[in-house]
């Protein structure tokens, strides 16, 4: 069912995620800096109504693929322990077409 947005916040941080390539743990800070915001910006009465999405971009689809799906794991955590609606595809790497 098509999702009904009251809302959107669009927000990147550098560096990228593919940066971590070589330490996928340390990834979670930054991951967990744009929950912060999110948090921010909506109420607490509708986190776990609100869903929460990654897509990854040409940074992680340019690394092998092992490490970027330890990245992409690495998200997903961070995201299960978040306050938000997380669904099993939360989490991807954007195809260059929908980039």
């Amino acid at each position: 069912s098509p999702l009904d947005l009251d809302g959107e916040i669009f927000e990147s941080v550098k560096p990228g995620l593919s940066a971590f390539a070589e330490h996928p743990e340390k990834c979670a800070e930054s991951i967990r800096t744009l929950l912060q915001l999110a948090q921010g910006s909506i109420p607490p009465t509708q986190w776990k109504k609100t869903p929460l999405v990654l897509k990854a971009t040409a940074g992680l689809r340019l690394l092998p693929e092992h490490q970027a799906e330890a990245l992409l794991s690495e998200v997903r955590k961070v995201f299960r322990l978040s306050p938000f609606l997380v669904s099993e595809d939360s989490v991807s790497i954007l195809d260059g077409t929908d980039e």
